[in-house]
């Protein structure tokens, strides 16, 4: 069907697969079948089911890596699979939203048909991103992040900006299909043409250069099955030892460590705490660290900056934890059906957006998928910080597509914010990204090795880091003058509202 076949699409859009030219066309085909379906009055239950089916095969696609992930790590063939379908599942549901509110709009006959389609699903994506916990994996808007040109404008409108154009676009070639006429076009592709030309714009102005440091990132490529085995601590500080001593040699600024590079808690471990001090003391350099705290019982996934005489600052606790990696949600009521889920223990959580200083240098701290959240990078930004770090791990996705599906939410993070950004990633991809968006360096997947690089400091706060999500403020407003405007229209709502209930 015309949905499973947008659903396949839309999952070859991302990594590996990378077909980004057919982004302006995913959605065609389920947008030409709620059309027809629209006219035939078919049920609510039927589309709902039906959008809620092309999604979730859709997801089930795209995270296919989840199942390898839960299995690797003891949760049993039964509950990896379920995981995995669930998560999925839960993703398609805005599908199935989506798919109801495009056959209200056909129905209702109101005007701004495409717009609104557009609308719906870019509003949709907003509330994916922020409801419970948030998942803002694979919005529409990432599938472009190869492209440079067309995502300049997420400095003022972020990746929602970009999802609402494709989404427009698709909606355009839809209704140009189904009325044999170019017309329907005419808005998308100028919309289209203006991002373009502000993309261009934007790629021939030099960002400010006035401050620069020189950095290194070890990628040290350490097992995820030996991170915790305390058969393996010699080999981990080895490794790590001989990738700093390589570093050095360049006297760089700032030599960044993944997330949780060190095989134990830095604060109360003393061989730790030795190997650290012993490591640095002879280097002017500071040492940007991902470690984990131990404070009085409870534990936080942190990153440390290490002084040039050794000295451990405060550390930055992350923010946002990973739900069922570093907590447990609704444990109590898994746990007798979930047996592992007894055996996982739970991180907690920092409360503050802490700057770390090295120098000159102001840090805005992203740890492992942190970086998908557009404003928790747009916060530290716009309290001072002037370069953007993202540590992770990753070694949970092996060589799946995970890792490479992780990595394009930065390139947004270094555009919406006109900031470099330097993500240190434990066995990749590890990777020194312009602010224009652009990768100036990166490593491979899955080998040991060091990334050096000159980044400069940004001096100004864009559009986006000042006023966030303004872009989707405005949309619903948008939305709300078109509905107002068609006031016949909607005194009609409830009445075939009320009739399609029956159905």
């Amino acid at each position: 069907m015309a949905i499973f076949l947008s659903g396949v699409i839309y999952a070859l859009l991302f990594p590996k697969f990378n077909l980004s030219f057919l982004a302006p066309v995913f959605a065609v085909p389920l947008l030409i079948y709620l059309k027809n379906y629209a006219a035939l009055g078919g049920s609510k239950k039927r589309v709902f089911f039906y959008g809620l089916g092309g999604g979730t095969l859709s997801w089930l696609i795209i995270l296919y890596w989840i199942y390898g992930v839960l299995l690797n790590n003891g949760a049993g063939y039964t509950a990896s699979v379920a995981g995995w379908f669930l998560l999925s599942l839960y993703l398609g549901i805005y599908w199935g939203l989506f798919s109801l509110t495009v056959v209200l709009i056909f129905r209702l006959d109101l005007r701004c048909k495409l717009f609104l389609t557009a609308a719906a699903w870019t509003i949709l994506e907003y509330v994916r991103a922020h409801l419970i916990t948030g998942f803002g994996w694979l919005l529409a808007g990432y599938s472009v992040a190869q492209i440079p040109l067309f995502i300049q404008a997420v400095s003022v409108t972020g990746v929602y900006g970009i999802s609402f154009i494709l989404l427009y676009l698709n909606a355009g070639f839809g209704f140009a299909f189904l009325r044999k006429k170019l017309r329907p076009l005419i808005a998308p592709v100028s919309g289209v043409v203006v991002l373009s030309l502000y993309g261009y714009i934007a790629l021939k102005t030099p960002y400010t250069q006035k401050e620069k440091v020189d950095i290194s990132i070890l990628q040290g490529n350490i097992s995820q099955y030996e991170k915790w085995d305390d058969t393996y601590e010699e080999r981990i500080l080895d490794t790590y030892k001989r990738l700093y001593k390589k570093a050095s040699l360049g006297r760089p600024d700032i030599i960044i460590w993944p997330e949780t590079a060190l095989p134990a808690a830095l604060n109360d471990d003393y061989k730790m705490k030795k190997y650290i001090k012993e490591l640095t003391k002879e280097d002017e350099t500071f040492n940007f660290i991902g470690a984990v705290e131990n404070s009085r019982g409870r534990y936080y996934n942190c990153a440390y900056l290490i002084k040039p005489d050794g000295e451990i600052l405060t550390p930055y606790r992350k923010l946002h934890l990973v739900p069922f990696g570093e907590y447990i949600p609704f444990r109590e009521l898994l746990s007798p059906f979930i047996n592992v889920v007894n055996e996982v223990g739970d991180f907690s959580a920092g409360e503050n957006y802490r700057i770390l200083e090295a120098g000159k240098a102001k840090i805005a701290t992203g740890i492992c998928f942190e970086d998908i959240f557009p404003r928790l990078a747009g916060k530290f930004i716009s309290s001072g910080a002037n370069i953007y770090i993202n540590i992770t791990n990753d070694g949970w996705f092996l060589d799946s597509a995970g890792g490479y599906q992780h990595f394009v939410h930065s390139v947004f993070r270094a555009v919406e914010n006109r900031i470099y950004v330097l993500r240190a990633a434990n066995t990749g991809i590890s990777v020194i990204i312009s602010p224009h968006g652009k990768i100036e360096k990166k490593t491979g997947l899955l080998t040991e090795d060091i990334l050096n690089g000159e980044v400069y400091l940004k001096s100004k706060d864009t559009f986006y880091a000042r006023f966030g999500d303004i872009f989707i403020y405005l949309l619903l407003l948008s939305v709300f003058a078109v509905l107002w405007k068609d006031r016949k229209c909607l005194k009609t709502i409830k009445k075939k509202s009320a009739a399609w209930r029956k159905n």
